[in-house]
């Protein structure tokens, strides 16, 4: 099944506050919420909490989390809630664990995502080039790729075959950042994850998400001269 966007984004900001939320209006039982989070963690011993009403509390992914990025101080992840079982109006909460701390967050809802086993793979990067890129192997077919970029110097664009969740959405009080996705990553394999539009410190958070409807690694191809181990079939 492919996976597509649902209602979203919605951006929550919290600034000079522990705590900020935003109202996902519309959603629909069955589908899942992924969040891109940036907050300020000087002393890079901060994790935020992003609660869903009704709801588990997100998961963050451990592999997308850059710390620190220098320019400003900010660490950043994606988050996901892989089976939203209520749907309707849903309030999202960022805590950011600070009471004078700063945090922003994009959250979109996608359906098609696989409900039980999610993430399918995840990384961080960090750099000066004039465009920030990195590159994420997928290790399942027709994955979802989510991307959050932050640099202290421009606005970003998305990179070639993502789309924006919305340009110039975030608050970008203390940077610049943004959230893309690119919803069909074909193949497994390795992919290109990259925002253009700056030339200073950047640093991007970035997460693939597995589509439901067992869409798997890629599979075996067999030739005239392979054999079978004990067990496998054809």
């Amino acid at each position: 099944m492919a996976i597509t966007r649902g209602v979203g984004p919605i951006y929550i900001a919290a600034e000079a506050v522990q705590s900020n939320n935003g109202s996902l209006v519309g959603t629909t039982a069955g589908r899942s919420l992924v969040a891109v989070c940036f907050w300020l963690d000087p002393a890079s011993n901060r994790t935020p909490t992003v609660s869903v009403s009704g709801e588990s509390d997100m998961t963050i992914i451990a592999g997308s989390k850059f710390t620190k990025e220098p320019a400003a101080d900010m660490s950043g992840a994606i988050f996901y809630l892989a089976n939203n079982t209520g749907g309707g109006s849903k309030t999202i909460t960022v805590d950011n664990g600070d009471p004078s701390g700063y945090s922003e967050t994009a959250v979109m809802e996608y359906t098609g995502m696989d409900l039980a086993s999610q993430p399918d793979n995840s990384t961080s990067a960090s750099g000066t080039s004039s465009t920030a890129t990195t590159s994420l192997t997928t290790t399942t077919a027709s994955a979802l790729i989510v991307a959050g970029g932050l640099n202290s110097f421009a606005e970003y664009t998305a990179g070639s075959g993502y789309t924006l969740f919305g340009s110039g959405s975030l608050a970008n009080t203390l940077n610049y950042a943004e959230a893309e996705d690119q919803l069909d990553m074909g193949a497994a394999g390795a992919k290109t994850v990259a925002f253009t539009g700056f030339g200073t410190n950047w640093s991007l958070t970035t997460a693939s998400f597995k589509a439901s409807g067992g869409a798997g690694t890629t599979p075996k191809t067999f030739t005239g001269t392979d054999s079978l181990a004990g067990g496998e079939l054809l």
